[in-house]
C-alpha cells in the first residue's frame, strides 16, 4: 500500500477498504477486531464527537492503557482533525492539572473517573456516552492554528514538561520511510509494546494500518512481565518487534528468551538508548534469520537515522554500534564547534507547544532550512554517525528521556532537602539507573523511603531515583555550580 494519504485516518480507511475481514488488532488476552469492525466502531465515536460539537484543531486528552476500544478513540480523534494528547493512565493529579492548564483540552477521554478536584469539577462537565470511556467536556477551549495530529509530552529540564507537536505530514513521512526501508507486507504482525504516549507506538500502530497488517496490543501489565511477553511474542506469529534496549535486556534476562524459537520474527528494531553489544549479541545469536536495526532519533523527529547490524557480529566488540545514516528525505549535519547533531527534514516537529523561548533555543535556520539542535554529540566513522553522548545532562533510561533537573526540582520542594543533584550511570549489564545526592537541613533518621515516596507523588516511575545518597554538602565548581563530575567519582 502506497503512503500518500492526506491524514493518518485516511491511511486507516484505505486498509479497512482493502482488508475488511482481516484482523486489525489483537490483544494479549485473545480479543480481536477486524478492520471492518474497527472502522464501524470508529464511525460511531466520530458521530458522537460531531454531535457534541467537537471542532477541528481542538485537543483531546486520552488517559488510558492500550485496549481495542482505545484505538477506536484514537482514530476518531484524528478523523475529526483534532490533536490527540495521550498520557499515562497512572498520571499524577498535579501532572494532570499542569496539562489541562497548558493544553486546554476540549475533551478528556479516560478509562477511569477523574479525581474529585475543584479544577476538574469547575472546568469540565461529565457526559453520559456509550463509547467505552468516561468523557469530560471543557466548558471553554482555546483552538490552535497548527493542524496537529499528536502532542507528545517529554520531561523538561526545569520541571515543566515539553509538548512535542507532530503533524500528520511528520508522521506520514516517517511511515513512508519505514515502508520503503522494511518493505512491510499485509502478513505483518507488529508487537505493540510501547505505550501510546511514547513515539515508538506510532510505528507499531500506523505501520500495521499502512500495510494492512495486525498489531498486538500489550498493556503495561504484560510489558512488565518479561516471561509472559517473550512467550507470547514467540508463539503468536510476531514479525516485527520494536522496543527499547532496556526492554529487550529484561526479556533476555528475566523472560528467558533463549528458551524459545521465533519462526515468524523478521526484524528486531531497537531505539531510545544505547544497546550494549554483549546483550545485543545474545539476541542476534538466538535469532539467526532475524534482521536487527538500530534506529535513532528524538521525539522531535521520530527516527532520523538507521543502521542495520551486519552478520557475523564481532563477539569481542565493546563499542556500541553506530546510529548510521540519515533516513531518506531527512538531513543530518554536525555543529563544527560542539559536535552536536542537527536534524532537518519533513519528519521534524514544527516546535514545542507554548514554549517560544525553547523553540528559539532549539531550532535554528541555516541555508533557508530549519534545523533542530538534538543535544546529542556525534562523530562520523566509515560514513556512519556514531553517538558520543549528550551535550547537556539529559539521560536516556529505558527509552525515556529524563532531565535530572526535573527530578531535582521536585526533591528541592521537600521541606527537609537543602540541596540535591541527580546523575545517571550504567551498571555492568548496561542498565541505566538514577542516583540522587541529597543534602538535608537536619538529620531526621532514614529518609530514603520518605524521599522516594515523595518523588512517586510527583514523578512517573522511571524518574524515581533508584539510589539516594546523603551528603553534608554538594561539591561546587569555581563558579559556584554543582560539580557533577566530582559526584560521579563517588559512585
Amino acid at each position: 500500500m502506497s503512503v500518500n494519504p492526506a491524514s493518518l485516518y485516511e491511511l486507516f480507511q484505505r486498509a479497512a477498504a482493502q482488508f475488511p475481514d482481516k484482523e486489525a488488532i489483537l490483544t494479549a488476552n485473545g480479543k480481536s477486531i477486524t478492520y471492518h469492525q474497527l472502522a464501524t466502531e470508529t464511525e460511531k465515536i466520530i458521530g458522537w464527537f460531531t454531535q457534541i460539537g467537537l471542532q477541528p484543531h481542538e485537543r483531546v486528552l486520552l488517559i488510558s492503557d492500550k485496549q481495542v476500544l482505545t484505538i477506536s478513540h484514537v482514530l476518531a480523534v484524528l478523523a475529526c482533525h483534532c490533536c490527540l494528547v495521550p498520557v499515562d493512565e497512572n498520571i499524577r493529579q498535579n501532572q494532570l492539572k499542569f496539562l489541562i492548564e497548558d493544553v486546554h483540552p476540549r475533551l478528556i477521554l479516560s478509562s477511569q473517573n477523574l479525581p474529585d478536584d475543584p479544577l476538574f469539577n469547575e472546568r469540565f462537565t461529565k457526559l453520559t456516552a456509550d463509547i467505552g470511556l468516561f468523557v469530560y467536556v471543557n466548558k471553554e477551549t482555546a483552538p490552535h492554528h497548527e493542524k496537529l495530529a499528536y502532542l507528545l509530552f517529554t520531561s523538561g529540564s526545569t520541571g515543566q514538561p515539553k509538548g512535542v507537536m507532530l503533524t500528520h505530514e511528520n508522521i506520514l513521512s516517517f511511515l513512508g520511510w519505514a515502508q520503503h526501508t522494511f518493505n512491510f507486507s499485509s502478513d505483518e504482525v507488529f508487537a505493540g509494546i510501547a505505550p501510546l504516549y511514547f513515539d515508538l507506538s506510532l510505528l507499531d500502530l500506523f505501520g500495521a494500518f499502512m500495510c494492512g497488517g495486525t498489531v498486538v496490543l500489550y498493556g503495561q501489565q504484560e510489558v512488565n512481565n518479561p516471561r509472559f511477553l517473550v512467550q507470547h511474542i514467540a508463539q503468536h506469529g510476531i514479525t516485527n518487534l520494536y522496543a527499547t534496549p532496556s526492554t529487550l535486556r529484561l526479556m533476555q534476562q528475566f523472560g528467558k528468551a533463549g528458551k524459545y524459537e521465533y519462526p515468524s520474527l523478521k526484524r528486531v528494531l531497537f531505539a531510545g538508548e544505547v544497546f550494549e553489544p554483549k546483550a545485543l549479541h545474545q539476541w542476534i545469536q538466538q535469532l539467526p534469520h532475524t534482521r536487527f536495526y538500530n534506529l535513532y532519533g528524538p521525539t522531535e523527529s521520530n527516527v532520523c537515522s538507521w543502521y542495520e547490524i551486519e552478520r557475523p557480529v564481532d563477539e569481542l566488540r565493546t563499542q556500541p554500534y553506530p546510529i548510521g545514516k540519515a533516513c531518506n528525505g531527512m538531513e543530518l549535519r554536525t555543529d563544527e564547534t560542539t559536535g552536536e547533531l542537527l536534524i532537518a527534514g519533513p519528519q521534524l516537529t514544527p516546535g514545542y507547544w507554548n514554549r517560544p523561548e525553547l523553540n528559539a533555543e532549539k531550532f535554528i535556520t541555516h541555508e533557508e532550512k530549519t534545523w533542530y539542535r538534538s543535544g546529542d554529540r556525534v562523530q562520523t566513522e566509515n560514513g556512519n554517525y556514531v553517538y558520543e553522548g549528550r551535550t547537556d545532562r539529559m539521560i536516556k533510561k529505558r527509552g525515556y528521556r529524563v532531565e535530572p533537573g526535573h527530578i531535582e526540582s521536585v526533591l528541592l520542594q521537600h521541606t527537609q532537602v537543602a540541596d540535591t543533584a541527580v546523575i545517571g550511570s550504567t551498571d555492568a549489564d548496561g542498565y541505566v539507573f538514577l542516583t540522587a545526592f541529597v543534602s538535608l537541613h537536619e538529620n531526621h533518621g532514614d529518609m530514603v523511603l520518605p524521599l522516594k515516596n515523595y518523588c512517586a507523588a510527583f514523578l512517573p516511575h522511571y524518574m524515581i531515583p533508584e539510589r539516594i545518597i546523603f551528603i553534608t554538602s554538594l561539591p561546587k565548581t569555581g563558579s559556584g555550580k554543582t560539580d557533577y563530575q566530582a559526584l560521579k567519582q563517588q559512585l
